[in-house]
């Protein structure tokens, strides 16, 4: 068990006190479990940021919690990477650490770190060999994940150290594309056109395409700039036969409904093929 005395020096990075105390402490570090997240020392102080106290633990054998996994399957670099802490990064891979572990859901450090928009954390962990290949159980990767969120600089980045990572789809069959245009990444979505070769009207396991998804998520700029440059049609059907102007009036993005009205021409009674307006 993690005692309360223990974990709170830890998180207040009181090396001296563990010196203190170091004697009491049993040589497996590996017993010292937080009774719920299931965290070791090393985890806690990986998650805080505490470079002394953790090159401490290292230094008195608790680097053989490396490789444990907490209550959610994640490993001292994953908390440093979720926490954004480069240093903590750099000693635990200095120490050893797999670079490519995975949590629950197949997450790698890589993936989550894509999620903080941290480019230090991410360039570090691939020049130390993290995978930009690797899937979730969905089947996103990194990349996927750092389009979603909308980064440019990281974006560009992974594309420089794999000019084909774009050309990836999830389990359901969406691609980047996808992903920046549901989230409202233009700036993304510019990039993926000028550096990727993605088809016109790309559809995924639901018959939607990057299109569909910004008329349902009401982004008006997102929807102007596939139609423009990218010749997105308008009528393209979904699995269930619905348009984007069906798909828009479901959402309730009025100003999508609008928008498809006066600035491209749609037909206000147009139906589905299920017979829907």
């Amino acid at each position: 068990m993690l005692d309360h005395d223990l974990l709170s020096a830890i998180q207040r990075n009181d090396l001296h006190w563990l010196e203190a105390n170091a004697s009491q402490m049993s040589a497996d570090w590996r017993k010292f479990i937080h009774s719920k997240s299931g965290d070791t020392a090393l985890h806690v102080a990986a998650s805080a940021g505490c470079t002394q106290v953790l090159g401490w633990l290292l230094s008195q054998g608790c680097d053989r919690c490396l490789e444990q996994q907490n209550a959610d399957g994640k490993r001292p670099l994953h908390c440093a990477v979720q926490a954004s802490h480069l240093p903590i990064v750099k000693i635990l891979l200095d120490h050893g650490a797999t670079i490519d572990p995975l949590k629950r859901a197949d997450w790698t450090p890589l993936m989550l770190a894509c999620t903080k928009r941290n480019l230090q954390v991410i360039r570090h962990l691939i020049e130390n060999g993290a995978n930009l290949r690797l899937e979730n159980k969905d089947g996103w990767t990194s990349f996927h994940l750092a389009c979603r969120e909308g980064d440019k600089e990281i974006v560009n980045y992974l594309l420089d150290v794999d000019g084909s990572v774009w050309n990836n789809v999830t389990k359901n069959g969406r691609t980047p594309l996808h992903t920046a245009a549901m989230h409202g990444k233009e700036g993304v979505i510019r990039i993926l056109l000028s550096r990727g070769s993605y088809s016109t009207d790309e559809v995924d396991a639901c018959g939607n395409t990057p299109l569909l998804e910004a008329l349902r998520m009401g982004h008006r700029n997102i929807a102007e700039l596939l139609i423009m440059e990218h010749n997105a049609s308008v009528y393209t059907k979904d699995k269930t036969g619905r348009m984007g102007i069906h798909v828009a009036a479901e959402a309730g993005q009025g100003e999508m409904v609008k928008f498809l009205l006066e600035s491209h021409g749609v037909d206000v009674n147009l139906l589905s093929e299920t017979g829907e307006l």
